[in-house]
């Protein structure tokens, strides 16, 4: 039963590993659709100004912790900085979001990708199961999920 869990779980995080590359370059290239779906980690309403047509025409805007990009002069998608090999207290997971201008103000919504998130989910039941046929030490386990726990408090924004 182990072996067939922890199999299945194998697949679906290799699956999910390429997915998320799938979703990170989609996110780098401003593709819409990436960004409309996810795990819905913030929205909100703001009062937020429509941007002037200036804005919307200029292409891609970098910052410190970030992008963002115009796809219309109602809507703009943002994403956060991918840091390769840099040594940062940062989330596994890679923000994204839109704004959308309304009549009635601006409607913010970030999302967590779906990849990143079923690669995380899936390394720890492979981790969890995986202990009973690789070793008999409880340890294993604890030290998998102290490690997904420490990248977790890790990420927490102080």
């Amino acid at each position: 039963m182990n072996i067939d869990l922890f199999s299945i779980a194998w697949q679906c995080g290799t699956a999910s590993f390429f997915l998320g590359l799938a979703e990170l370059l989609g996110m780098q290239l401003f593709v819409r659709l990436v960004y409309m779906v996810g795990i819905k980690a913030y929205s909100r309403s703001s009062d937020l100004q429509r941007p002037s047509v200036k804005h919307v025409t200029e292409g891609i805007f970098k910052m410190d912790e970030g992008k963002f990009k115009f796809i219309s002069s109602d809507e703009c998608l943002f994403t956060s900085k991918v840091h390769f090999f840099e040594f940062r207290y940062r989330t596994p997971f890679p923000f994204k979001g839109r704004v959308v201008w309304t009549a009635n103000g601006a409607e913010i919504c970030g999302r967590l990708p779906i990849g990143t998130t079923l690669f995380f989910f899936f390394w720890l039941v492979c981790w969890s199961t995986g202990f009973s046929f690789h070793s008999k030490d409880i340890i294993f386990v604890i030290g998998g999920w102290l490690f997904a726990g420490l990248l977790v408090v890790a990420s927490i924004p102080t």
